[in-house]
Order: C-alpha cells, then structure tokens, then sequence
C-alpha cells in the first residue's frame, strides 16, 4: 500500500490516495491553548494506513497529494492497485478505485462548509486525471463527533439519505459519488484500534492494546508519528502503562520510535528521567522538560513525565530560550 498527501489550499488540506479511492482530510486551524497543540495529521495517515494495513498489497497511499499548482491538498487519497479490489472492512466499504478522506482533529468539527469544499475537491480531483471518473471515486469524512448539523442539513435541504450500517459510520445516499461520514468514538475497537483511539482521554486498556500492536509492527510498519501524538495527548495514561508493564514495548522503545529520544538530546538522561531514576539528574530533567515545553507540552504533562516539580517547570515556563541554543 502506497501513501501520498495531496495539498489542496493555504489552509493545508492533506489527502491520501489508495490506487482507484481517495479519502480526503482537513487540517485544522492552530489552537492556541498549550494543551491542543497537537499534530494531529501525521498521525491520522499512521492510523489510516495501519486500520487498512491488511490490504497493502492492493492499496496506494498518497500523503499532502497535490491537485494542482496552487497549494490545494487533500489529506489523504487512497487508490486501488487493482481496479474492483474488495475490500471487507467497514469503513472501506465504500471505497472505490480512488477515494478521498477529511480528518477532523477531537477539537474540531465537521460542518456544512466542510462537506461542500471536500467533494468539489474529488469534482477538482477529476479535473486533474484524466483517466479517473467521478463515479469511480468515494469521499470519507473523520470526526470525532456525531455531525448533527450537517446530517440534518443533508437529510433535509439536500434530500439525501442518511443510514448507519454499521456503528458510527453513516453512509450518505444520493451523490453521484459514495459518501460517508465515520463518528471515530463509535467505531469498535476490535476492528479499529487505531482510528478510534487518536484522541485523547483513551482508557489504559487501550493503551496496552496499541504498545502491543504497536511493538509486532516495528519496525516494519513505520508508526513513530501515531505514537507521538498518543504519548502527547494521553500522557499519564501512557506512563502509567509502561510502568505497569502491562504493554510489550518499553518506555525506552516508544522514546525511540517517536523520536523523543532523539530530540532530547540526552537519551539516557531522558530515559531515566521518564522512570524517575536517580540517574536522570537535575541537569538532564531541566533538558527533558526543556525540549517537552518546545513541543507543545501542558505544565502538568512536563511535570509527569520530567520529573520536576510544578514550581521548577512554571520557572522554565518563563524563562525564555537562549539565542543559540538547540531544542529539537
């Protein structure tokens, strides 16, 4: 399966192609509270391809496709290989030869506005190849909550039909192109591990269920962006489970494959610093909580996972990065 991103306008549409369907998805606007800066989007093209992972050999992704010369993307275009492969899981069950995906990021919403500029996106799509035709073409939307605007506004100023086959995905009949709307919280998580719990607050059941998985994938199956944001967003949850034990990767493995250990700078300083061992030291914690504050963590997640005090760590708040300096 081959990823591409397809970028589509200046706010930073992003799209994945599967050979013959496209999914697209929307990048948000930049929150502007410590806890939500988060990059969500690198992290949907991890669990997308990973909830599809099982048909790699038939599916292409395309990650920030382009559509044209201006800077347009789709989140994520997914295409068929194969032209009329089948694929059995739900939220592919529309799928066609191309298909498009919108994510939404848990803070943002799915609109109106939304669902119009996404399937004139596939209409632009079609512009753009010559040899795809709109029928042959499906459009996903992601959100972590139930649109209940735009489902009403669909059913009654568009006339089409709404139904929900399987839980939390409702496929939108009466376009000239499949289209369906996917309520991630919904999803079973037997069938969808990853989609469903890119969020935050996710139980530590889950948790261990995703450092298993995620353990039997490296590193074959590249998931360092999908582990990232998990770790940003469920802090606690994370170190909890590591310490327990109760996952099959180690809190040095998952510092590893995010790529926390490299940006730390002090690798064993921050590994230590994570468990709380003596070893970390003052001067390696003060670096660990440094480079936590330069990438969006919240005071109490840098105090978690520092192990500096919260008088220590609103002290580094206000101290201001030195000219020179190197925080990854």
């Amino acid at each position: 399966m081959k990823i591409l991103f397809h970028p589509l306008n200046q706010r930073g549409i992003c799209t994945i192609l599967v050979e013959r369907n496209i999914v697209i998805g929307t990048k948000t606007q930049p929150e502007h509270h410590e806890k939500s800066r988060i990059a969500w989007h690198p992290a949907f093209y991890d669990a997308i391809r990973l909830e599809l992972l099982s048909y790699k050999d038939v599916l292409r992704f395309e990650f920030e496709h382009p559509l044209n010369r201006e800077p347009l993307k789709i989140d994520v275009i997914v295409v068929k290989k194969e032209k009329g492969a089948v694929l059995d899981k739900p939220i592919a069950a529309i799928f066609r030869d191309v298909n498009i995906i919108e994510f939404k990021s848990p803070e943002d919403s799915l609109g109106i506005a939304d669902f119009h500029k996404v399937t004139a996106y596939a209409r632009l799509y079609c512009t753009t190849m010559q040899d795809v035709d709109l029928t042959d073409m499906s459009v996903s939307f992601i959100t972590r909550r139930r649109p209940e605007k735009l489902l009403g506004y669909l059913e009654g100023n568009c006339k089409y039909a709404v139904e929900e086959p399987w839980p939390g995905i409702y496929q939108i009949r009466g376009d000239i192109q499949p289209v369906q709307i996917i309520e991630s919280r919904k999803l079973p998580e037997e069938d969808n591990l990853w989609l469903k719990n890119l969020s935050r607050g996710i139980s530590a059941a889950s948790m261990s269920r995703i450092l298993e998985q995620s353990s039997a994938l490296i590193p074959q199956t590249p998931i360092g962006a999908y582990l990232a944001v998990v770790l940003q967003a469920n802090p606690e949850i994370m170190m909890e489970v590591l310490k327990m034990g109760s996952g099959t990767m180690t809190i040095e493995e998952v510092l590893e494959e995010t790529g926390w250990a490299a940006k730390f700078e002090v690798r064993g300083e921050a590994r230590g610093e994570v468990r709380g061992e003596a070893r970390g030291e003052a001067k390696g914690k003060r670096e660990v909580a440094k480079n936590l504050i330069k990438n969006g963590f919240a005071p109490e997640q840098v105090v978690k996972l520092s192990g500096l005090d919260a008088e220590t760590v609103k002290e580094l708040y206000q101290t201001p990065v030195q000219p020179g300096s190197v925080v990854s």
